[in-house]
């Protein structure tokens, strides 16, 4: 357990600092007046995204600022967006969102920007009414490393599926396009099992059991389930083993400690990755109050993030 556990920090440390994460410890801003940022995750009530509550209140102590963190209370595109336009109708100085669906979310970002507030998005990069993205790591390479697990799992031959949390989450069509295209260029004898569409779990674990089991079923050579959503992990690990799979379908993907480390004692998922979307969040507020203090902001600035084993 600790070995896998050590391998996931590990990845996160490093892709924070290859990323385009900007963050400093920075003091009041220098005019002294209370900044107003606002953070609308992707769902509020789990221990995922509410790290970004948790790190965002802390570097709003450090930095003078009033922080707000509002979100739906469950994966649902129209909710989020009446979150978002509450956020909006704040007219905060800094918003961070986490876009479920992309395209709708850019719609209502334009009306933020248009009233004055620098927008800086996470597992946003393809969004256009946008001051700055801050990612983790370079979404290209992330989903591309996970066809390594494919090929150690499942050989050069492997049947795989790719599901995301919804279509429309721009960051998980990503990383599944990027792994599908590098799988075509390198192990063309592997097969996704839906080719280059991809299954949707709806965020969900309730609904990743009832799709996984339905795959399992409907595809008896799949060796591999890789999974973008967090939340779907353990519903399909669930599916894998009620159906006595545990060993012969891998679950693979996005996979928080925090929710998984049942799954992965059992066997029920097999390999994965993760970062911290706290510190994602504490670098989306430094770079928007960088950006309001007319400093420039460059793609592969390092930061300096110091992680214990138990917090992880």
């Amino acid at each position: 357990m600790k070995n896998r556990f050590s391998r996931f920090v590990v990845i996160t440390i490093v892709a924070v600092l290859l990323g385009s994460f900007l963050f400093s410890a920075a003091a009041a801003n220098a005019e002294g007046q209370e900044l107003v940022v606002v953070t609308v995750p992707k769902m509020i009530g789990i221990l995922w995204f509410d790290s970004m509550d948790v790190y965002g209140q802390e570097w709003a102590d450090k930095n003078n600022a009033k922080h707000h963190y509002i979100g739906p209370t469950d994966f649902d595109p129209a909710q989020q967006l009446l979150s978002l336009n509450d956020a909006v109708a704040m007219r905060p100085d800094i918003l961070t969102v986490v876009p479920i669906a992309g395209e709708s979310v850019d719609e209502v970002l334009k009306k933020a920007r248009e009233a004055g507030t620098t927008v800086v998005t996470h597992e946003g990069a393809t969004l256009q009414n946008i001051d700055y993205d801050v990612e983790a790591f370079n979404n290209k390479e992330f989903g591309e490393h996970f066809l390594d697990m494919i090929y150690e799992l499942g050989g050069e031959d492997a049947e795989y599926a790719l599901s995301v949390g919804r279509l429309t989450v721009p960051s998980h069509n990503e990383w599944c396009d990027a792994l599908y295209a590098a799988q075509q260029e390198k192990f063309p004898n592997m097969k996704s099992i839906t080719g280059g569409e991809y299954i949707e779990s709806q965020d969900s674990a309730d609904s990743a059991y009832a799709v996984g089991k339905q795959l399992i079923q409907t595809y008896p050579k799949m060796s591999v389930i890789f999974t973008a959503s967090a939340s779907a992990a353990v519903g399909f690990a669930r599916a894998v083993d009620e159906m006595d799979m545990v060993g012969k379908v891998h679950v693979i993907g996005l996979t928080p400690p925090s929710e998984t480390v049942t799954s992965f004692e059992r066997g029920s998922i097999t390999k994965g990755s993760f970062w911290i979307p706290g510190l994602a969040q504490q670098a989306c507020y430094e770079v928007g109050k960088r950006l309001l203090e007319g400093k420039e902001i460059k793609t592969g600035d390092e930061v300096s993030v110091e992680v214990s084993y138990d917090e992880l």
